[in-house]
C-alpha cells in the first residue's frame, strides 16, 4: 500500500514553532516549508507522484506532478538520498491553517495555529 509521511525539510522553517500572519513575508515566522515524502506498496520512496496540496488559503493550493528534491534520510542507519514534494505557504490570516496533501486516495494535514504578531 501506498503511504506519506509530511515532514520539516528545512531546519527551523517546519513544523513546532510559533507562527505569525502578515500580508507578506517578513521573517520565517510567517511562512512555512513542508514537504511530503510518497513511499510505494514495496516502501520504496518515489518521485513521479501526483501530490494534492490544498490549504486554508485556496490562493496557495497545488498540484505537484512528480518531484526532483531530495533530501538524505537515515533508515537502519542507512544513508539514503530521498525524494520529496516541497510545498511553501504563507500565514496572511490569524486562526487555524489546515494544510492537506493526497495522493490519490490517501490524505494525510497539519492544523496550524497562527497568532497575530506582537506589536511594534
Amino acid at each position: 500500500m501506498t503511504t506519506i509521511k509530511i515532514i520539516s525539510p528545512i531546519a527551523g522553517k517546519g513544523l513546532g514553532r510559533i507562527y505569525t500572519a502578515q500580508p507578506q513575508i517578513v521573517d520565517e515566522t510567517n511562512y512555512i516549508e513542508l514537504g511530503l515524502i510518497v513511499r510505494d506498496d514495496a516502501g520504496e520512496p518515489i518521485k513521479n507522484a501526483v501530490v494534492i496540496i490544498t490549504a486554508t488559503d485556496d490562493t496557495q493550493n497545488k498540484t505537484l506532478n512528480g518531484t526532483g528534491d531530495v533530501l538524505p534520510q537515515y533508515e537502519n542507519e542507512v544513508r539514503i538520498i530521498t525524494p520529496f514534494y516541497p510545498f511553501h505557504y504563507e500565514f496572511k490570516t490569524v486562526g487555524d491553517h489546515t494544510i492537506t496533501f493526497s495522493v490519490n486516495d490517501i490524505t494525510d494535514s497539519v492544523t496550524l495555529t497562527v497568532v497575530a504578531p506582537d506589536p511594534v
